[in-house]
């Protein structure tokens, strides 16, 4: 069963020689048009994530956490949605670190109603004022008086470009004039791990079915240490944003998580990581992907929509050795 680009839906739907496909990014059009027959379902499982904002954390200005705070507070997920496809996206907040599902799991005691939760311009207006940023005539400039405008790569395809463009207008519109670069994929993901950017637009992961991995992934980056992202950082007291700051080792909290004896450890490890990424936010996630599922019913018998079959990642493999997907004739 492949799994189909951007444009290859309905080629390879009409081609028949798929039964059944995932798909990345559909648009409207293909998923509203397909063949006579064929049906798409939103299936469950491990979420995989989506395009995110992500800040060169090595920057005198973006790596800034009055800066990065700021963004997270001006980015809206539901106009990443809303401009890629309701039809495939959910709009994420950025205090999510994991999916909702994970989130729901590992939120708890000392985090949980402590987060910091972002969702006011007015905020971002206080954090840039507070690291010396200054607003005049409607447009923000940085502290030594300079214009506030950065540039974000992103590498060009769907969802990725759609995105940056939103975030792009999201940020003018709040008054950081904001450019957007496209290159290629290989031009960008040579560059990006030499930090040669202000902004980029990447994946955020999260956590598919452990947190662990989306961690790993989204402080590491996809390239090895793309993310320019500190392996020590400072944050107040976990549980108590106006608490003292602490320095912590992320390499070694993540290694505790992994090594941890038994759930409870690893959990309150993954709390502490969680409590890092609200306040440091090593990606700032704007939609999760939801997973379509294609599939032709000429000549097949496919289980009832309700069943939980649908929610494996080898769909439609492990249903059919299961005796749920057999030919009907």
């Amino acid at each position: 069963m492949p799994r189909q680009n951007q444009n290859d839906l309905i080629p390879a739907a009409r081609s028949g020689n798929i039964t059944s496909t995932y798909h990345n990014s559909p648009n409207a059009d293909d998923a509203n048009s397909l063949p006579d027959g064929w049906k798409s379902k939103n299936v469950g499982g491990p979420t995989p994530g989506g395009p995110a904002l992500i800040c060169n954390h090595e920057h005198d200005i973006y790596g800034m956490r009055e800066v990065k705070q700021a963004f997270a507070h001006i980015v809206r997920g539901q106009g990443v949605s809303e401009s890629l496809g309701t039809h495939y996206t959910d709009p994420v907040p950025p205090t999510y670190t994991f999916s909702k599902q994970l989130m729901e799991t590992y939120m708890g005691s000392p985090i949980e109603g402590n987060l910091n939760v972002y969702n006011s311009t007015d905020k971002a207006s206080e954090l840039l004022q507070s690291a010396g940023f200054t607003e005049k005539n409607g447009k923000w400039h940085q502290p030594d008086g300079s214009p506030f405008e950065p540039t974000i790569k992103v590498f060009k395809g769907a969802p990725f470009t759609p995105t940056a463009q939103t975030v792009a207008g999201q940020l003018s519109n709040f008054g950081i004039e904001t450019d957007v670069q496209v290159v290629e994929s290989g031009v960008f993901f040579s560059k990006y791990p030499e930090g040669q950017y202000d902004l980029v637009v990447e994946f955020w992961s999260a956590g598919g079915a452990n947190p662990y991995f989306g961690f790993l992934r989204n402080t590491i980056g996809f390239t090895g240490s793309s993310m320019l992202y500190p392996n020590e950082v400072t944050v107040p007291k976990v549980g108590n944003m106006g608490g003292q700051e602490q320095t912590f080792n992320v390499e070694e909290l993540l290694n505790s998580a992994l090594t941890a004896d038994g759930q409870d450890q690893f959990v309150s490890e993954m709390r502490k990581l969680a409590w890092i990424a609200n306040v440091t936010l090593p990606e700032i996630p704007t939609v999760m992907w939801k997973r379509i599922f294609f599939y032709d019913t000429n000549g097949w018998n496919w289980p009832a929509d309700d069943s939980p079959l649908y929610g494996y990642n080898d769909l439609p493999s492990w249903p059919m050795r299961q005796g749920e997907i057999s030919p009907s004739n």
